[in-house]
């Protein structure tokens, strides 16, 4: 027999119960551990043989599909935010700004159409895969457990664009190589801290492109297309999806925060870095 108590702030159906306790008894039973169904609200503790609690999970990686009352409005206001903004929209952008910045003129839109492609379109169809073949339960791969081998495909995806763009660049070495580079290795490092620990790679990118358009227009003396008010409203979206990703349930603070400096320091770092070796800029 399996004892399970529900949280009653989110009761499951009689299926969702018999099935959990099912998966429970044929693959775990014995086993003293803690653990998260990839696809559900609830984290399973196993006592014994006999006694097994599922409780909600605070961090869940699905968030509840109809909030109660006042919650909805927040419900979907997040989940619209965290649709448009994150790493996939906001990259290609950030390479057609960069681009007009540079002067490239007639090459800034090949650039921003390849990296829409490789930036873009490609993560998202695999991502899209992957929930279709069952890999990893939502479309952003928000399981620790799963996404290791999502991020891993990722940094080739990422190895694959920079080459485009920089190609569709007429490859010139400047800043669009650069941000090419640090988007690759900033991935392989996530891949490294996802194994020890999740954070938001949503915050990350979007507090990433804040920092590598404020880094480049540093370096080179001269503000990226938009100016200041560009800037302020790029850094503003960083709290903005801090809020979303955690109203949503997908993070936890500390996950978010750890993204945000994630995003804020690696890539300005590394950009300065290559700067110095060789500079970007005369």
């Amino acid at each position: 027999m399996v004892w399970m108590v529900l949280d009653d702030e989110y009761p499951s159906s009689q299926r969702t119960r018999a099935w959990i306790g099912r998966t429970i008894w044929r693959r775990f039973v014995g086993r003293h551990a803690t653990f998260e169904f990839a696809a559900s609200r609830f984290r399973v503790e196993i006592h014994d043989s006999l006694h097994v609690l599922v409780v909600q999970n605070p961090a869940s990686s699905m968030p509840d599909k109809d909030p109660p009352g006042s919650h909805r409005l927040q419900h979907r206001t997040a989940c619209t935010v965290n649709m448009l903004i994150n790493p996939l929209t906001i990259t290609p952008p950030v390479f057609l700004l960069i681009a007009l910045r540079d002067g490239l003129g007639e090459r800034a839109l090949p650039i921003f159409l390849v990296a829409f492609a490789g930036y873009f379109v490609l993560p998202l169809g695999l991502l899209m895969a992957l929930k279709r073949s069952g890999q990893i339960a939502t479309i952003e791969a928000r399981d620790r457990s799963t996404r290791t081998p999502v991020l891993w495909m990722g940094v080739g995806l990422l190895a694959v664009a920079g080459m485009a763009v920089v190609f569709a660049s007429g490859w010139r070495y400047g800043a669009v190589g650069a941000v090419s580079m640090v988007l690759v290795v900033n991935a392989i490092i996530a891949a490294f801290i996802n194994a020890r620990f999740k954070m938001s790679l949503h915050v990350g990118g979007v507090a990433g492109a804040f920092s590598i358009l404020a880094t480049i227009s540093f370096i080179s003396g001269q503000l990226v297309p938009g100016g200041l008010a560009l800037l302020v409203i790029a850094a503003m979206l960083i709290p903005l999806l801090m809020w979303a990703r955690t109203a949503e349930k997908a993070h936890s603070r500390s996950e978010v925060w750890f993204g945000a400096l994630f995003g804020l320091l690696a890539p300005s770092t590394e950009i300065l870095i290559l700067h110095t070796v060789w500079p970007l800029y005369a």
